[in-house]
């Protein structure tokens, strides 16, 4: 997939970030937390510097996060680490890089 600011190509891994956004946008508003709200919880958990800004560009796939992080995630969501991880549609991640590599 090209980045049409940059012209460089995303990984798959830059694309399944907005997988992981989806889910935790979805998994907060079940909850019916606001970002804001939810920002509090993942500082609670250990997240220290998250933000409702943090919040926000996690679920729309900008934010870079790695495993520590997505075990906060996990943690503020009430979901141990494997489940939270299973709810990730990779498929889809797959499913992308193949439909770009066709092109």
């Amino acid at each position: 997939m090209r980045d049409r600011r940059h012209g460089k190509f995303e990984s798959v891994k830059q694309r399944s970030f907005i997988f992981v956004g989806r889910l935790v946008s979805r998994l907060r508003n079940q909850l019916g937390l606001t970002q804001p709200d939810f920002a509090v919880k993942l500082q609670l958990a250990g997240w220290h510097k998250a933000s409702r800004d943090t919040v926000a560009k996690l679920e729309g796939g900008t934010l870079r996060v790695d495993l520590i992080q997505v075990r906060y995630l996990a943690a503020t969501l009430g979901i141990p680490l494997p489940q939270f991880l299973s709810k990730i549609d990779w498929n889809k991640a797959d499913l992308l890089t193949n439909k770009n590599d066709n092109q």
